[in-house]
């Protein structure tokens, strides 16, 4: 008998004798849990600011999910790429992929997946100046989440809020805030509530409630501390010293203006930080710091620094 087919014979009867063969695989998910994986490194990168390395594990997650034909998967993956495009300024792609995702989801008939999408674009709108057009997206989409919990009608309620403080209706901005607040809190979605109370601080100091802006807006800082979500940490300083100009408290205007300016520069977010510089010149003047106005001059007169 020639060797080959001794072998293979052999082979044969091992494995019929061996116990602990292999069963025949009736699922397998491989290809779908890289894709999980895939994006739960973007979200991750995504949540520290690093737009540009979440997109690269975004498109890894969509490729996967392409490979295997998973329809859910594919249109989350066109909503994860689409808001990491639109962090990036990029809204003209941002736009394709959220369009895409909203109309996979319609195929899919999946309420969820058409409210995250219309809410995406409803952003979208909102970063353009669009709010009508925004409220049409948002209103759409709040028309999903009828009897859903989770995150997402979370989302929808901060953009409906968002869209609505645009369009110079602060009460029902307000409802909708406190809505998406309650549910994030009751989640700890605590970088979510975070920017809850950063809109609703905003909202208050529009309308001169000027101790609930400042409530509201320590109460940001609170939870972006506990987070450690350090451009949150940077925009609540902010806000907190321009609060504090706007009521005539120069001295802790200037103070918070200046830590926000350190943490943008420890982010090497340099825009962000120079942008500070004329309104800390001015208060250093204002308040008779002539060494600190100096320093701040010279900080200016950098390449960089205007």
């Amino acid at each position: 008998m020639p060797r080959p087919l001794l072998l293979a014979l052999a082979a044969l009867a091992a494995l019929l004798s061996c116990s602990s063969a292999p069963k025949p695989r009736t699922e397998v998910n491989e290809r779908k849990n890289r894709a999980a994986e895939f994006t739960r490194s973007g979200n991750e990168r995504f949540a520290q600011g690093d737009y540009r390395q979440a997109l690269s594990f975004f498109t890894l997650a969509l490729n996967e999910n392409v490979a295997v034909d998973n329809l859910e998967g594919i249109c989350s993956s066109y909503n994860s790429i689409g808001m990491a495009l639109l962090a990036q300024g990029e809204k003209e792609r941002a736009e394709a992929s959220f369009t895409e995702a909203l109309r996979l989801a319609g195929k899919l008939a999946d309420p969820r997946l058409a409210a995250q999408s219309a809410s995406n674009l409803g952003e979208l709108a909102l970063a353009r100046g669009q709010p009508q057009k925004a409220l049409e997206y948002l209103q759409f989409a709040e028309s999903q989440i009828a009897g859903q919990a989770g995150a997402g009608p979370a989302i929808v309620f901060h953009n409906l809020g968002a869209a609505c403080k645009q369009l110079d209706r602060p009460a029902e901005a307000m409802a909708y805030f406190q809505k998406a607040l309650a549910i994030n809190l009751d989640l700890k979605r605590f970088e979510e509530a975070a920017s809850n109370y950063y809109m609703i601080a905003s909202l208050c100091s529009g309308q001169e409630d000027y101790p609930g802006a400042f409530k509201a807006l320590n109460e940001a800082l609170r939870y972006d501390r506990l987070m450690e979500r350090s451009r949150g940490i940077a925009q609540d300083l902010h806000a907190l010293g321009a609060l504090y100009e706007k009521t005539g408290d120069d001295e802790n205007a200037l103070e918070h203006y200046h830590r926000s300016y350190l943490v943008y520069r420890s982010l090497s977010m340099n825009g962000e930080a120079a942008r500070l510089l004329p309104l800390l010149l001015a208060l250093a003047e204002r308040t008779g710091r002539t060494a600190e106005a100096e320093s701040y001059r010279r900080l200016q007169a950098e390449p960089g620094g205007k």
